[in-house]
């Protein structure tokens, strides 16, 4: 049994670590207690600024995709678990949480398909034979509806847009950052935020404006054929 007591002094002593050598691997260690404890945004960041400064470090990649798994980032998980196993074929945690996100994304087959393949690979393994059968034993689900451009938009949160910044993608970022305002146009937070990777990555915002450029070009073409 977990005890709060020693995970919480654990916790205080690593981020002293921290504070004190941002390099050190010790990211890992805190990142999953953080996950255990289910602060999952801040387990989030942290993994993914140690993965973006040691990105060779595969246990890290595995502890990030199970993290964005569990926070619904299913696309996240994906390539985090892709990387893995583009480089270590016989991470077995990696894809054992592929198998779950095919499940998650509504592809029964696909999931079925890795669990045996997984058991193939690790025939004593009884976590895997008793997952597998519950979901053979279970009906099909209908499919889902499609959701509206207004629902998409919803996926987009400034908590996985910041952790694309830790990961040193400012494009993402902004992409995420400008969709979360073409639903909410008020947000000051946000477009404070868009303005500041704006000024940090002048190539971005050089590009931003052209294709804002673009548009307007296209919408006063359209509006002179209507016309």
């Amino acid at each position: 049994m977990p005890d709060p007591a020693q995970d919480a002094t654990r916790i205080a002593a690593l981020e002293r670590r921290l504070n004190s050598d941002p390099g050190s691997r010790a990211f890992v260690e805190l990142a999953r207690l953080y996950h255990v404890e289910g602060r999952l945004e801040e387990a989030a960041r942290l993994c993914a600024d140690g993965v973006r400064r040691h990105p060779d470090y595969l246990s890290a990649r595995v502890l990030l995709g199970r993290i964005y798994f569990d926070m619904g980032f299913l696309e996240e998980a994906r390539e985090a678990m892709d990387h893995v196993l583009e480089r270590a074929p016989d991470n077995l945690v990696a894809r054992r949480v592929v198998a779950e996100i095919f499940l998650s994304q509504g592809d029964r087959e696909a999931a079925i398909e890795r669990f045996r393949a997984l058991l193939a690979f690790k025939p004593d393994d009884e976590e895997t034979r008793k997952r597998l059968a519950a979901i053979e034993a279970a009906p099909e689900p209908p499919p889902e509806p499609v959701p509206t451009p207004a629902e998409q938009a919803v996926l987009a949160t400034p908590t996985l847009a910041e952790v694309y910044v830790q990961q040193g993608l400012p494009e993402e970022a902004l992409r995420l950052y400008r969709q979360i305002l073409s639903s909410d146009p008020g947000n000051d937070a946000v477009k404070e935020r868009i303005a500041h990777l704006e000024r940090a990555n002048p190539a971005l915002d050089a590009r931003a404006r052209l294709t804002r450029g673009k548009i307007d070009m296209l919408t006063h073409w359209q509006a002179g054929i209507r016309n």
